[in-house]
């Protein structure tokens, strides 16, 4: 039978191809040199003057007043060199001047040695789009000075003036920033303070290129203490109700700009400033 069965294998003839049905084809895979390689997106370095003014409230600290509550307007400038790359940008915020408008007949001034203590501060976010109506949104960042806390998003500030974390930002020997307040009734006096803030910029890429929005802020502060009683009195503040009351705006300069060309051409560099009802 074995026999047989190789008989038939042997005389059995091959079938012959089809010449209608097309032979397979093996395709033909590119090399890894051939492939194209897709080039990363190119990044572009800019530099803008800012302008970031923050309104709260604060209650009138005289016990024999009314206690009322006015609106009090802090504005800072800064320099800030950010990098794009694709939608996503980065930048480094050096404060340049800081200036608070006078609220119950108190001027607020700010030190040398109180700016220069404030450390440049690193931002990350998203321009949507390149063009005029573009969204610029940082992501949510806390600052702080005159405290060092382990995690300056969440940690409470001190309640002490003893606690280890106030730190002396402007190197004057007293824990945390020193305040110079002036009113022309009782003189003038220092304050050192402690504050956090957390915040995010929200805002639209405007035709000209400079960026328009509102600085969305929960400030808190602790007032360690005063050279003089009057300073030593409770002055609460809260923020105020309406966002479109803290607005920035960044204008686009030249990328050898410095801190002291901003603060003597702001009044050429910026718009007026214009607080929404």
């Amino acid at each position: 039978m074995r026999r047989l069965a190789l008989l038939l294998c042997l005389s059995t003839p091959a079938l012959a191809a089809d010449p209608s049905v097309p032979a397979a084809v093996t395709p033909t895979l590119p090399s890894p040199a051939d492939a194209v390689a897709v080039p990363a997106p190119a990044s572009v370095n800019r530099t803008y003057a800012m302008r970031q003014t923050f309104t709260s409230q604060m209650r009138e600290p005289n016990p024999f007043s009314n206690q009322e509550w006015r609106d009090t307007h802090t504005t800072v400038w800064a320099l800030v060199r950010m990098t794009q790359t694709g939608t996503a940008f980065r930048y480094d915020e050096t404060t340049c001047g800081i200036q608070t408008e006078k609220v119950f007949g108190a001027e607020t001034i700010y030190p040398e040695a109180f700016i220069n203590g404030i450390e440049v501060r690193h931002r990350q976010g998203t321009l949507a789009a390149p063009d005029a109506g573009g969204q610029f949104r940082t992501t949510q960042y806390a600052q702080a000075f005159g405290v060092r806390l382990a995690d300056p998003m969440k940690d409470a500030l001190p309640t002490d003036p003893a606690d280890k974390r106030l730190v002396d930002t402007d190197g004057d020997g007293h824990p945390g920033a020193t305040v110079i307040i002036h009113h022309p009734l009782v003189g003038t006096g220092r304050v050192y303070v402690a504050q956090r803030s957390v915040a995010r910029l929200d805002g639209t890429l405007q035709a000209d290129g400079s960026v328009r929005g509102v600085v969305y802020t929960a400030p808190n502060m602790f007032k360690i203490g005063a050279d003089t009683w009057w300073l030593r009195v409770d002055s609460p503040q809260r923020p105020h109700p309406d966002t479109n009351r803290s607005p920035f705006f960044m204008m686009p300069v030249s990328d050898s700009e410095t801190c002291a060309q901003i603060l003597s051409g702001k009044a050429t560099i910026f718009p007026p400033l214009v607080l929404r009802d």
